[in-house]
């Protein structure tokens, strides 16, 4: 039979067992980064300088189409560049220390030929598909990510060609379109192959 103290030396033993043992396996987590959507026209420009009083006027197999509002997309957002129908836009650009082109800017007047890019977004005549003159300034060819938007406003990518090194490119498509969203102007090594998207 134990007496207390026996009691008292096993409980003892017990509490600094139960203390030792390890704990449970804890689970480590790994978040995604947080992805935000895109802000809308109206959220952008609420915020941040945009085109003013904007029209388009489009000739379609329906007939006229005629889009106007007080404010539109700035021509350069980020890396995003947009022509409108009608609009010749002249965009710097600067090469960064890793090489890639970086700090697009919206410029009036081409005062350094050799990184202005210009493009001429337009209606053909007598047609309702529409046409874009580009031209790269670099010595290097390069490669656009293009999208057009329809007259519903949805966006859509559509395909167009790398533009060789200090060469003008131009490209058409059948449908009106109110905007040429230019997503991105990627750098090409100069022995890259030009393969046009679909």
């Amino acid at each position: 039979m134990l007496n207390w103290q026996s009691l008292i030396i096993i409980g003892l033993a017990t509490l600094a067992l139960v203390g030792c043992s390890t704990p449970p396996p804890q689970e480590h987590r790994v978040e995604a980064p947080q992805i935000l959507p895109e802000p809308t026209m109206d959220e952008y420009c609420s915020v941040r300088p945009c085109r003013g009083d904007t029209h388009i006027f489009l000739a379609t197999v329906e007939g006229e189409y005629h889009y106007r509002n007080d404010y539109f997309w700035p021509v350069v957002q980020d890396k995003t560049i947009r022509v409108l129908p009608g609009e010749r836009v002249l965009v710097e650009a600067q090469i960064d220390e890793d090489g890639a082109l970086a700090n697009f800017q919206q410029v009036n007047e081409i005062e350094n030929p050799d990184r202005t890019f210009e493009f001429f977004f337009r209606q053909l005549r007598g047609n309702y598909g529409m046409m874009v003159s580009m031209r790269n300034p670099f010595p290097f060819p390069v490669d656009l990510q293009v999208e057009l938007t329809d007259l519903n406003g949805e966006t859509r990518p559509t395909g167009t060609c790398p533009i060789r090194a200090q060469r003008s490119f131009i490209d058409q498509w059948m449908q009106p379109a109110k905007t040429l969203v230019i997503r991105e102007i990627r750098r090409l090594e100069h022995d890259a192959p030009i393969i046009c998207r679909v």
